[in-house]
């Protein structure tokens, strides 16, 4: 027994030994490094399989594929194997990738270049040919996609209803995704290019069928509603949009361990079928329009809203005292860009105090609320309140007038505290008065027990002083040398802390043209100020900001919605004015310049 169990001792030893060498071998052996495709000749409905395989080793990270021209590709993964031919043993790892056509012609995979413990190795170049038709491939593959061109089965439209629309108008576009003969899947929500328009969000997509030029496809509409912001030929669009292609994929191996070395995917993936996604991107269209700006006279009160609208105005209560707060609500709604309507505001005079309004958007109800205090009993009335707006159906402009309201002010009462006031729904409430006294605390009439400390250097408050006075002197100069650094260091800090200075110049500025009556000046300066100012918050250059960048910055910021409302307003109001025809009177270059105002102080206080 004991000599058996020495023989078999020296088996296993032997049998180390050679693995041993074996590993040598392989560790020692040459690297390899080629690529293959499994065709060289494929339809444009058909894919290509890619391998970039290294023999001799096994410790290589994926490659990464460079942009090949008339190809768009996918990673797969990684096969690895592991063989021993006649005592010798080899290793190998081969990446795979899918290659899809974009278009007819002859191409060329470039050779690739990899470094391996400071050796490069490189492959050779392979030439491709892409034709339109499946047959004409020199090797059949089980694609999804029949015969045909890819742009016949899948495409993209954009349309609107309108060719011809005022400045500012509300136009409802439509894209529309057709498809027939492939299965599409991961649909995404369409891009437009938005320079001269102001989109909404997109409406819940529809899905149907439908019949065109005797082909049946499969539709999925999306909407949305775009005003136009500048005037004359402008291109609307083009549209883009991404989805995946699924197709099958060529299920035929060679032996069981080919491809990936997996037994249970050649079993599966023959029994039931093995599909793959291939990513997409369609692009419509432009859709031309023409533009007409807004007829000449528009009033000073205009409010810049183009379209339909309904207008009403209340005042309550209707009797109160002299100093007691009254509620001023108006109501907008219609079909135009509401974001832009500047809503009709009470200004302070010697009838009334007038507090700044509050105002809100809503399901397409634009709401202002406003207090106003009454100085004097002598008051009989507030005065008529009116909407501008121009009217795309008559083409002409519109004056909504609401009031005057009839109102009864008594005389205050002698006994009347002081209110504040603040609005709370619907109504102001006036905060509740308080007892004179209450917080009062009364002198003590006897000291209590006096005793005596001996004087100590510690308990002396000059010495504590000038200790606190040195720290704080020491914490201030590191404060200013930290500052100085990272304002030198960091350029987004630097200019986010510049921002403050330049609105404040461009203020002035736009004040300046204010007050001159210069109204398309105002706009510009408002226009490049906010500009200016947000290309400082995103640490952006000024000529590359755009209103998306804005709007995606207000969306990720804790921003109050009267603010992201004014801000929009405010862009869009500007580009009426810059690439329009209508100007704003003074009411609304004041209206404009409190608003921009708001917004800088607003993001200087968060």
């Amino acid at each position: 027994m004991l000599i058996k169990n020495k023989i078999l001792n020296r088996i296993l030893l032997s049998c180390v030994f050679f693995v041993f060498c074996f590993c040598q071998v392989a560790l020692a052996q040459d690297i390899q490094f080629a690529s293959s495709v499994n065709r060289t000749k494929v339809a444009l409905d058909e894919t290509i399989q890619l391998s970039l395989t290294i023999a001799g080793t096994q410790s290589v990270s994926p490659i990464k594929l460079p942009e090949i021209d008339g190809f768009q590709s996918k990673y797969l993964g990684p096969s690895s194997s592991v063989s021993i031919v006649n005592g010798q043993q080899s290793s190998s790892i081969s990446y795979q990738y899918i290659l899809f056509p974009q278009s007819l012609g002859h191409f060329k995979i470039p050779g690739f270049r990899i470094s391996i413990d400071g050796n490069k190795y490189f492959s050779k170049q392979i030439d491709l040919e892409v034709v339109e038709e499946k047959n004409a491939a020199t090797s059949p593959n089980a694609s999804s996609p029949d015969q045909g061109s890819i742009s016949d089965k899948i495409f993209l439209t954009l349309k609107a209803k309108k060719g011809k629309a005022y400045l500012n108008e509300k136009i409802s576009v439509m894209i529309k995704l057709f498809y027939s003969g492939v299965s599409v899947q991961d649909i995404q929500f369409p891009q437009i290019d938005q320079v001269g328009f102001v989109f909404e969000e997109f409406q819940k997509p529809k899905q149907y069928q439908d019949v065109l030029d005797g082909i049946h496809y499969n539709i999925v509409e999306f909407n949305v509603v775009a005003y136009p912001s500048r005037t004359g030929k402008v291109s609307l669009g083009p549209a883009e949009l991404a989805c995946n292609l699924l197709y099958k994929s060529d299920s035929s191996r060679g032996s069981f361990f080919d491809d990936f070395g997996s037994f249970s995917g050649f079993v599966f993936d023959n029994f039931f079928g093995s599909h793959e996604t291939r990513p997409i991107k369609l692009t419509s269209k432009s859709f031309e329009m023409d533009v007409l700006p807004l007829p000449e006279g528009a009033p000073d009160n205009f409010s810049f809203g183009v379209g339909n609208f309904n207008f009403s105005a209340s005042v309550s209560p209707k009797e109160v005292n002299v100093g007691d707060p009254l509620t001023v609500k108006m109501t907008v709604r219609g079909n135009g860009n509401l974001k832009v309507v500047a809503m009709p505001v009470l200004e302070n005079n010697k009838k009334f105090k007038v507090y700044d309004p509050q105002i809100k958007e809503e399901n397409g109800v634009k709401t202002l609320e406003q207090v106003l205090i009454p100085k004097t009993k002598d008051i009989k009335e507030v005065s008529a309140i009116n909407f501008v707006y121009f009217d795309t159906s008559r083409k002409k402009y519109q004056t909504i007038m609401q009031g005057p309201f009839s109102l009864i002010v008594n005389k205050a009462k002698a006994d009347q505290p002081l209110k504040l006031v603040e609005l709370s729904g619907q109504q102001p409430v006036l905060a509740q008065d308080d007892r004179l006294g209450r917080d009062i605390i009364f002198i003590k009439d006897y000291p209590g027990t006096f005793f005596s400390l001996k004087w100590a250097m510690c308990q002396d408050v000059r010495l504590w002083f000038f200790v606190v006075l040195y720290f704080l002197i020491i914490i201030f100069f590191c404060f200013v040398f930290v500052q100085r650094q990272r304002i030198e260091t960091d350029t987004a800090y630097a200019k986010r802390l510049r921002a403050p200075e330049k609105a404040q110049k461009g203020l002035q500025q736009a004040k300046q043209f204010m007050d001159q009556g210069k109204v398309q000046e105002f706009y510009d300066t408002v226009f490049k100020l906010l500009q200016q100012y947000f290309s400082h918050k995103l640490a952006m250059p000024e000529g590359m900001i755009t209103d998306r960048d804005i709007k995606e910055f207000l969306s990720k910021e804790n921003v109050l919605s009267d603010i992201v409302i004014k801000t929009q307003s405010l862009l869009s109001q500007c580009d009426c004015v810059r690439y329009g025809a209508v100007l704003g009177g003074e009411g609304s270059m004041k209206m404009s310049y409190s608003d921009v105002r708001d917004i800088i102080d607003f993001f200087e206080r968060i």
